[in-house]
């Protein structure tokens, strides 16, 4: 999560990754959950596809004015892989789906906020 959430703001470039003891506002995150579910099914009822969900807690801080510019307590991405694939290859392929999906929200919720 860490990587694709500084990738999303360096491609972003609207803010700089420094070290947390140079930041003028930190942003903070947990991973709940990770759960994975089916999302389409054949005609014999077996999965076709499936779908993994993270959810996340995430919070952005102003270290200057010492307060939280936002919080959120449950946040999803998520992503969809083929049931028919390399199971352990897709899925990871479908977690790096929900991450992206995450870190463009993070990112996107960041600049709403003022930053």
């Amino acid at each position: 999560m860490t990587d694709s959430l500084i990738q999303g703001f360096v491609s972003d470039a609207a803010l700089r990754v420094v070290e947390e003891d140079q930041a003028d506002a930190v942003l903070q995150g947990t991973v709940l959950e990770i759960k994975e579910e089916p999302f389409t099914y054949s005609g014999q009822a077996s999965a076709e596809q499936y779908q993994i969900s993270v959810y996340v807690k995430m919070a952005f801080y102003d270290t200057r004015e010492k307060q939280t510019l936002w919080e959120i307590d449950r946040m999803r991405g998520y992503g969809i892989y083929d049931a028919a694939s390399q199971r352990d290859l897709a899925r990871t392929q479908g977690i790096g789906d929900a991450l992206r999906m995450l870190s463009k929200d993070v990112v996107d919720r960041t600049q709403v906020g003022g930053w």
